[in-house]
């Protein structure tokens, strides 16, 4: 089994959907979180009436790597996914670990595809807002057919995904 620290550097490394905007449209500040700091590194920040959030996917998100990690908020320093959880326990090992981080990939990608094909590729905006604003276009009408038959596999994209998201990486 792999100590924490390398499961971490495994799977973490591999994965970055929960930076990516794929498993979470914004991160919750905390009281301990040096807003002012984040803001300093460059960081957006959304001061609500009473929350404060950094909009996903991170500005500090770099490939599969955090450009400020040490300095990342405590709900991201907290955060860990059902399948580092399981890897760390020993319920799962790295390798199956790694296919399920794949697979969401791949299905996040096709996703991703399909919301570029109909005009909704603004990857600065978590995927779950680009696919509603997808699906609300849809509904006003005046699509073609290939664009409804678009609309329909990425729904089909994004189905498979957040059950897969649901089953295998939310705590």
């Amino acid at each position: 089994m792999l100590s924490e620290a390398d499961a971490i550097a495994r799977l973490c490394t591999a994965c970055g959907l929960c930076c990516n905007g794929v498993l979470f449209a914004d991160v919750e500040l905390q009281a301990g979180d040096d807003v002012a700091a984040l803001e300093k590194l460059g960081l957006p920040v959304k001061r609500l009436k009473t929350k404060t959030k950094m909009p996903q996917p991170c500005a500090a998100f770099d490939g599969c790597l955090c450009r400020h990690y040490e300095q990342r908020p405590g709900h991201c320093q907290k955060f860990e996914c059902l399948q580092l959880i399981k890897v760390n326990r020993g319920e799962t090992t790295t390798g199956s670990a790694l296919t399920h981080i794949q697979q969401a990939r791949r299905l996040a990608e096709r996703a991703e595809q399909f919301l570029e094909e109909l005009g909704h590729n603004r990857r600065d905006l978590p995927l779950s807002q680009r696919y509603r604003r997808c699906v609300r276009a849809a509904e006003r009408g005046d699509w073609t057919g290939e664009q409804l038959e678009a609309l329909a596999e990425l729904q089909m994209s994004v189905h498979k995904l957040t059950a897969l998201l649901q089953r295998e990486f939310y705590p």
